[in-house]
């Protein structure tokens, strides 16, 4: 999570947050981005939405962080397929997509994104 996180902030994809300040008012036009988390540990998702509901960011953007299915363990049933199914087509929706090494959704996502210009692969 913390190569994620690195990640994200080095690319300015996500916003440093302010631990020294609480959360007292937003800008009068915060920006507002959604995070989308497929990660079978659920500390991840933790982690990632306590930062941004406890502490306010640099820049004033209000982040909101969402984690679909909560599945905590790798299944091989028919409910645990479609909702496997589900988070990458969501993630194929995403504008940017961040994933780690060891990514198996987020890679299909990619290619699920991935459309080339003359449609033709």
């Amino acid at each position: 999570m913390d190569q994620i996180l690195a990640c994200a902030f080095n690319e300015k994809l996500l916003p440093l947050v302010e631990k020294n300040k609480p959360i007292v008012t937003t800008p009068l036009n915060p920006k507002l981005k959604s995070i989308l988390i497929t990660c079978l540990l659920p500390e991840c998702f933790k982690k990632m939405r306590n930062m941004y509901s406890e502490y306010p960011t640099l820049t004033g953007d209000i982040i909101a962080v969402f984690q679909p299915t909560h599945e905590e363990h790798q299944k091989t049933d028919g409910v645990h397929d479609r909702k496997t199914s589900a988070e990458i087509l969501l993630l194929s929706f995403s504008n940017v997509l961040v994933t780690s090494a060891e990514s198996t959704f987020g890679y299909v996502a990619q290619s699920v994104l991935f459309i080339p210009e003359n449609q033709m692969v």
